[in-house]
């Protein structure tokens, strides 16, 4: 019996030891892994971006909200122009948050309205919505958005502007602050052949080919004030090899972390940004640059290391 007890007592220590090991092997992303994109003085200012996206030449468009520009970078982050302005004129923008390119297409989201323009930035066309888009993926040759209504958040859409019947989870009845928060914060993830939703406030997956089953990422929200309901998830993008990386905030004002799932939602591995401005949004670009952008700091900086994205964990 006691032999038993001492047998039982080593691996409970053993387990702890290896649980503690696990939690000491989540590396830091520090002030000095983070880099500045561009020289800021030959370039405009950036006022609130909130998504960036690439064309086949590899010239980045970063979106403005606080400006209602796009800003257009060439390979080498060196500013070329910019097109958009503030306005309710057709071709002008309110409130833009999400962005894609596709071929020499380049569509925006603006609150009830998906808006269409040329690699030029000359107006197309615009398409009214019944609900306000919250992010835009390419799936196939179609666009797939998520927007903020009562009903199923996702809408397929041809390139033509043929409209799908909606589907994905339903943000249900919103009526309450929480209702709100958890309506807009749903985004597609385009992870071939699936098409994923990803509920930023709640960090629940959805998946189109178990649509009555939704798998929640297990990541805890920490306290914040009362009648504030924050995103844990602060933004999300894809990755090679069908994996897709979050921005996760435990705590309302605390150091969140980047976290790289594969497509099946497990979790492969995980670095803590331990930086006095920590970042809002998390993009990867085609040449596998990761840039983070801080409010706080107002400046877009790559992370200067990203190999660590393709060890899946260290496999």
């Amino acid at each position: 019996m006691e032999q038993l007890v001492e047998s039982l007592l080593r691996s409970r220590i053993s387990l702890l030891f290896i649980l503690f090991a696990c939690e000491l092997s989540v590396l830091p992303v520090n002030a000095e892994d983070l880099a500045p994109l561009f020289d800021e003085s030959l370039a405009p200012l950036l006022y609130h971006p909130v998504d960036i996206a690439w064309d086949d030449r590899g010239y980045a468009y970063v979106l403005c909200q606080g400006d209602a520009t796009v800003n257009v970078f060439d390979p080498d982050w060196r500013w070329t122009r910019s097109f958009g302005t503030m306005g309710q004129a057709p071709g002008e923008l309110q409130e833009p948050v999400a962005l894609l390119l596709d071929g020499n297409k380049v569509w925006i989201g603006d609150g009830r309205h998906l808006l269409l323009y040329d690699q030029n930035g000359h107006f197309q066309r615009g398409f009214p919505l019944d609900g306000e888009v919250t992010a835009i993926t390419a799936s196939g040759p179609d666009l797939v958005l998520t927007r903020s209504c009562s009903g199923p958040v996702g809408l397929r859409m041809t390139q033509s502007g043929a409209m799908g019947v909606p589907f994905g989870p339903s943000a249900g009845s919103v009526t309450t602050l929480p209702d709100i928060a958890r309506a807009t914060s749903w985004i597609p993830l385009s992870l071939p052949p699936k098409i994923l939703f990803l509920n930023r406030f709640d960090a629940l997956l959805w998946n189109a080919k178990k649509p009555n089953a939704y798998q929640h990422l297990k990541l805890k929200r920490g306290s914040v004030d009362p009648g504030k309901f924050k995103y844990i998830i602060s933004d999300a993008c894809v990755l090679p090899d069908s994996d897709f990386l979050v921005l996760y905030y435990p705590k309302a004002h605390g150091s969140p972390f980047l976290i790289h799932y594969s497509a099946q939602g497990e979790e492969l591995q995980r670095r803590k940004i331990s930086t006095n401005n920590p970042p809002g949004m998390v993009r990867l670009s085609p040449t596998r640059q990761m840039i983070l952008w801080s409010d706080q700091e107002g400046v877009l900086r790559r992370l200067r290391d990203t190999s660590w994205l393709l060890e899946r964990g260290g496999q």
